[in-house]
């Protein structure tokens, strides 16, 4: 059974991702099947135990979904070596951002107001600078273990930046399916999602002049 996996953080891109891979045909259903909601509303809809394990999950998800040799999973850390093990995709490719300001800038949004899809009208919230900036560890931190765990264990993925899939989409959503082994045409209808709007140069403005002063601290043993 061939399936995929995309490694990553938060607010890179990587629904986005899903969305488009699913709009080309090739692929099944793609996103965060492993989030903890989603297990639970799944295992009451086929009747699993709330105690079953996490490869029965699976079996069942894939059964459930119908395309078990396309499916696509995302996650991030700490769960990604986990998933890994589970799933043994036969590619992945690991999502990041290079704008880590902006990213932590998202998260925070997101998180306050409860707006996480590109296509809900965003809502604006108290700008706290501080902790914005925990996201932003977060983020920075998590990345690095991400990438510390792939490196460690031999695995190869194809390294893709939400700063390149607003740039050209099509590119390298074709990039992404051929690394995966499943070559496609162009698709129609491939939208750029990115939005900056006054909230967010404010939170971002007063992001960086904070960090003027206050330097992102990382855990060496992150």
């Amino acid at each position: 059974m061939k399936t995929f996996a995309i490694y990553c953080t938060s607010r890179t891109g990587s629904t986005w991702l899903c969305e488009m891979l699913m709009k080309t045909g090739e692929f099944g259903p793609s996103g965060e099947h492993f989030n903890p909601e989603l297990i639970v509303g799944l295992k009451e809809k086929v009747g699993l135990s709330p105690d079953c394990s996490l490869e029965e999950y699976w079996k069942a998800a894939c059964f459930y979904y119908g395309a078990p040799e396309r499916m696509v999973v995302k996650c991030g850390w700490p769960v990604a070596p986990d998933i890994h093990d589970l799933v043994k995709p036969d590619a992945c490719v690991f999502l990041s951002r290079n704008d880590k300001i902006r990213q932590a800038v998202s998260l925070y949004r997101s998180e306050m107001t409860n707006v996480w899809s590109f296509w809900d009208k965003p809502k604006q919230c108290d700008i706290v600078v501080g902790e914005i900036l925990q996201r932003l560890t977060n983020i920075v931190v998590a990345e690095h273990r991400i990438l510390g765990w792939l490196q460690g264990n031999g695995i190869e993925p194809l390294d893709v930046t939400y700063e390149e899939l607003c740039r050209d989409p099509m590119q390298n959503l074709v990039d992404i399916a051929e690394h995966f082994g499943r070559p496609v045409d162009r698709v129609k209808n491939i939208e750029t999602k990115i939005r900056i709007d006054d909230w967010t140069a404010n939170a971002v403005k007063a992001v960086n002049e904070t960090l003027g002063v206050i330097p992102v601290h990382v855990p060496l043993d992150a």
